[in-house]
């Protein structure tokens, strides 16, 4: 509580670096530069809302493969 998902990926990446990969982001902002080069700098899936069944699965096959 009070924290954001970057909060939340900053405390995996120190406690499982491995487990900071797998993460995917759901955002409403997926066509913010900032947003999108975050992602890619930490190596985390973005997935932007509204998504299908099918853009979160292959969003879960991205990250397991990581």
């Amino acid at each position: 509580p009070g924290g954001s998902g970057r909060d939340l990926q900053a405390a995996i990446a120190v406690r499982a670096p491995s487990l900071a990969r797998r993460i995917i982001f759901a955002t409403g902002d997926g066509s913010a530069e900032e947003t999108r080069r975050f992602a890619s700098t930490v190596g985390a899936v973005l997935i932007t809302k509204p998504f299908s069944a099918e853009d979160l699965e292959r969003a879960i096959a991205e990250a397991t493969r990581r």
